[in-house]
């Protein structure tokens, strides 16, 4: 049977602006606790299969100790899960603020600007004959 997929994605809030997507935290307690209960197996079960004591995964998923990589990796495969994580290049703009931060501040600039509405509604009238036929 082919390893589950987890995709870990990062943590929430950034200087109080919300970021898409980033609602669940991404930390090894929290993962292995998840992958442990999706399996079904007991802190005991999981630690044999693991390689490891059951005492060192209860303090892995109370996040008194944090595990390597490796060792994250190796206990999600005795889980029947695989982490899988992505890198993607992070755009920033030349002033030093992040994306969120540009467009507020460019919506305040467009605010600023006075709206121009015309007095009378440009449009043509819709079921009109405009020529004989």
């Amino acid at each position: 049977m082919a390893p589950k997929r987890v995709r870990l994605q990062p943590s929430a809030a950034v200087d109080g602006w919300y970021l898409i997507r980033y609602h669940n935290a991404m930390d090894s307690a929290s993962i292995l606790r998840n992958a442990r209960t999706r399996s079904g197996l007991t802190l005991r079960q999981l630690a044999s299969l693991a390689e490891t004591s059951h005492s060192t995964l209860a303090a892995y998923e109370s996040a008194s100790k944090t595990p390597n990589v490796a060792t994250l990796n190796r206990v999600l495969r005795a889980a029947g899960f695989e982490a899988d994580v992505s890198l993607h290049r992070r755009h920033r703009s030349g002033l030093g603020i992040t994306k969120g931060q540009e467009l507020a501040a460019v919506l305040e600039l467009a605010a600023a600007f006075p709206a121009r509405h015309s007095p009378r509604l440009e449009a043509p009238v819709f079921g009109k004959s405009t020529g004989a036929s």
